[in-house]
């Protein structure tokens, strides 16, 4: 169980526990961080996909780097996104 994320019941409906602070699901901030997972996911598989594919193609070495490049790109992108999902929860956690 990670303390990052953890679901849990309370009252009837699911709440997801970000950073150690109770969000609903449907907030914005857990919307970021979700695509952000999504980012990071795919990243992780860009690589090893095109390593299989690429080693059939006749610029090999090109497919890879552009692979690379693909990842990089989706990493900072999810990069990006928690880092607004953060100061949405800044703000929001100063309001209240």
């Amino acid at each position: 169980m990670r303390l990052g994320r953890v679901v849990i019941t309370a009252l009837g409906g699911l709440l997801l526990v970000v950073g150690g602070v109770v969000a609903r699901p449907d907030t914005p901030s857990v919307t970021l961080r979700e695509e952000a997972r999504k980012r990071r996911e795919e990243a992780a598989t860009v690589v090893v996909e095109a390593e299989r594919h690429c080693r059939r193609a006749p610029m090999g070495g090109r497919c890879i780097q552009q692979a690379y490049e693909r990842q990089l790109q989706l990493l900072q992108e999810a990069r990006a996104l928690e880092i607004e999902a953060r100061q949405i929860e800044q703000q929001r956690w100063g309001r209240e």
